[in-house]
């Protein structure tokens, strides 16, 4: 009977190894824009007739926009790496393509070995590492295999300290907060950060409301560009965390402040 104990956990054990080694040899492929297609987003479609097909647009429409960063940036002599970084970012979140996401990671890296203290590009390597996760190509009962599940465990890990090192550098930064808020109530509450990330929205609430409380960052947290980002961010954080009536205020006030057709229509879809 131990013999038979012995060599079951032996061979679980080296089946989790020789799946990380696979899966290890298939994500390395990702880090090379050569290896990756573009998705194809969706075109524009007439009025939504629904929820759904309003996000749909609202998610098409910015899965156009970065595909045409994207190539932008590849065209162009001199690249700007923070914005083909965030561009893969966008794509792999979009599109679901677990490959763009793990490329965006690289990108990253590369801009923070370059500058360690850029801590907007550390916030957006924290949030990769999430989407990365949440996309993992191996799904269900083949994760309780040691290689997959670590792997995915090391990304959720990787963007807990990411975010929470860049805020915790970065305190005052809006752009920051928000993107923790977004990614850290976006993943499964089990994880334990809705917390936070709801702790993050009442601060961002505090600054909204009152620009001067943040006097370095006020310029930015008057601008429509901001209120618009910080409502849909807001509005679907709340949608998360079942705070109807606070969902309903932020849609609402997305709706006064955005002139994003998008935006508007995926509004009014949920103030119905």
């Amino acid at each position: 009977m131990r013999k038979f104990i012995r060599r079951f956990l032996l061979g679980y054990l080296l089946a989790g190894i020789l799946l990380t080694s696979g899966t290890t040899l298939m994500t390395s492929c990702a880090v090379s824009p050569n290896r990756i297609t573009l998705p194809v987003a969706a075109a524009e479609t007439t009025v939504p007739a629904s929820l759904a097909e309003a996000k749909a647009a609202k998610d098409s429409a910015l899965l156009r926009e970065n595909i045409n960063l994207w190539d932008r940036e590849q065209a162009a002599r001199r690249k700007d790496a923070f914005t083909e970084a965030l561009a893969a970012y966008h794509i792999g979140s979009l599109s679901g393509d677990y490959r763009w996401s793990l490329l965006s990671v690289k990108l990253f890296n590369e801009i923070l070995d370059e500058n360690p203290n850029f801590n907007l590009a550390r916030a957006w390597r924290g949030s990769a590492h999430a989407v990365y996760a949440g996309d993992y190509p191996i799904k269900g009962f083949l994760l309780v295999i040691p290689g997959p599940g670590f792997i995915r465990l090391w990304h959720v890990r990787r963007a807990f300290i990411d975010l929470n090192n860049a805020v915790e550098n970065a305190p005052d930064d809006p752009v920051v907060r928000l993107i923790r808020a977004a990614t850290f109530i976006g993943m499964p509450a089990r994880l334990g950060g809705h917390d936070t990330g709801a702790e993050d929205m009442d601060v961002l609430a505090g600054w909204t409301s009152n620009p001067a409380s943040n006097p370095q960052n006020q310029e930015l947290l008057e601008s429509q560009g901001w209120l618009r980002q910080y409502y849909l961010g807001r509005a679907k954080a709340m949608v998360k965390l079942d705070q109807s009536t606070e969902a309903r205020l932020a849609w609402q006030d997305l709706l006064q402040v955005s002139d994003d057709p998008a935006d508007k229509e995926l509004a009014q879809w949920h103030l119905k």
